[in-house]
């Protein structure tokens, strides 16, 4: 494996790239973050009961050195670009992909101190631990559409997520509507009414990648439409299940889900 299969893209800018840095990543890698389960011992008893089976799974981290593939010339430049780093890494969280894992991504952010390392190579590079939330992403959405008319209909997102996945949906009224109710198969629901009132060519968008919310787009000038919902579940799946989609009008819905994984 080459040391250029290490590097890494954060906020949208690669570190060799943009930066002229590759990433030496420390002798160990997560590879799944660590759980919890609700469990507790009783005085006596050998091993511990579990109080359901849902795991907590919790962040981790990621540490390496960006060592610049031009050695500087002088101090002066060295902390020049490790300013230049610290203002890319130091930004909040983002996303952060990998190069040898094309096609995921993950959320990350750098809350400690950025520190000049000159251990790992002679000439110093800048030291960086990655505080990386739990879950593995697909990078690309996977989609379904389907238009629909007044009343019931079904529509499935072919996504494979071996954990529940936030499924998030566009929907283009073609006619008017002022109901709509988006249920899963375990009878999480989102429902808009409340003197909600679509014309043909608005679009209602629920959006349950954090943080979740509910839109409507008129006119190119989008408004929130949290004052019409009666109810807003988080809308999950895992495996394509279906979504049941009613509504009193017809209309054009695309449905996304990114696929996650520990």
């Amino acid at each position: 494996m080459s040391a250029t299969e290490v590097n890494f893209t954060f906020n949208g800018l690669h570190c060799l790239r943009d930066f002229g840095c590759v990433f030496i990543e420390d002798s160990t890698r997560v590879v799944t973050p660590q759980t919890e389960l609700d469990e507790y011992t009783i005085a006596g008893h050998s091993g511990s009961i579990l109080m359901g089976d849902i795991a907590i799974y919790n962040v981790y981290t990621i540490a390496g050195v960006l060592v610049p593939m031009r050695t500087p010339r002088s101090m002066t430049e060295a902390q020049a670009l490790a300013r230049r780093l610290a203002e890319w890494l130091k930004s909040g969280r983002h996303t952060l992909a990998w190069d040898y894992e094309p096609g995921y991504q993950h959320e990350a952010d750098v809350p400690g101190a950025l520190e000049w390392d000159t251990q790992v190579w002679m000439d110093g590079g800048l030291r960086v631990a990655f505080q990386v939330q739990p879950f593995t992403w697909d990078a690309q959405a996977t989609t379904a559409r389907a238009s629909i008319t007044a009343g019931t209909s079904k529509l499935s997102v072919p996504v494979h997520s071996p954990i529940p996945c936030p499924v998030s949906l566009r929907i283009t009224a073609t006619g008017s509507i002022s109901s709509v109710r988006v249920e899963t198969p375990e009878g999480k629901a989102a429902a808009l009414a409340k003197g909600m009132a679509l014309a043909a060519g608005d679009v209602l968008t629920l959006d349950m990648e954090t943080p979740i919310g509910a839109t409507i787009t008129r006119d190119g000038t989008e408004s929130n439409a949290l004052c019409y919902a009666t109810r807003l579940d988080w809308l999950t799946i895992t495996n394509g299940e279906p979504l049941t989609i009613t509504t009193n009008g017809p209309a054009d819905v695309v449905a996304k889900a990114r696929g996650c994984r520990p």
